[in-house]
């Protein structure tokens, strides 16, 4: 066996090993950053987030988009795969006095599902805001996309905000941008 044939069928043999471990999601990465709070604040003001509302927060790392949903009366579902994620955003929701209103749950938010959901918000990539795309354009009629900095590819926003936020990362000054779209949504030709 030469080199070439050895290399590929080590990298599939890896792969393969990878997604029985559990370690590829399903869709692609989406590594972890903080929504500044007024970004928060923004998202679920332009969804326009009440006591009525089931808030989906896909890839909801430390619980702060759904413990601000649960804090304006609305019910909230985070979905987290890193469990370490979940179990801080769970004593989050438990320490803000709403854990009654949060239900945290460990998962891949691409098999997650949604159907309750009447706005899913997101700090996600391109990508994974591609992948999500059929099945958020699937929601019920009316259902909420909020969106931090990422638009959904080819689906026309309803509404676009931006504003002048603090990065969590860096403490400087940037411009955060808010997307919305309601379903149905258009789509771009």
């Amino acid at each position: 066996m030469d080199g070439t044939t050895f290399g590929a069928r080590f990298a599939g043999t890896v792969i393969i090993a990878l997604l029985l471990a559990g370690l590829l999601s399903a869709g692609p990465p989406v590594p972890y950053s903080e929504t500044p709070p007024d970004v928060v604040e923004a998202m679920l003001d332009l969804a326009a987030v009440g006591p009525e509302d089931v808030v989906y927060d896909l890839g909801c790392g430390d619980g702060r988009i759904a413990i601000a949903a649960a804090r304006r009366g609305a019910h909230a579902v985070g979905i987290e795969i890193d469990p370490a994620r979940a179990a801080t955003a769970r004593a989050k929701a438990k320490a803000a006095g709403v854990a009654e209103r949060v239900r945290i749950v460990e998962g891949d938010l691409y098999e997650a599902d949604l159907s309750a959901a009447t706005v899913v918000a997101a700090y996600l990539g391109t990508l994974p805001l591609q992948k999500l795309a059929p099945r958020l354009a699937q929601l019920r009629d009316g259902a909420r996309v909020v969106s931090h900095d990422f638009a959904i590819p080819g689906a026309v926003p309803a509404q676009v905000k931006r504003l002048r936020t603090i990065d969590p990362h860096t403490d400087y000054p940037r411009t955060a941008t808010v997307y919305l779209w309601t379903v149905p949504w258009r789509t771009s030709p």
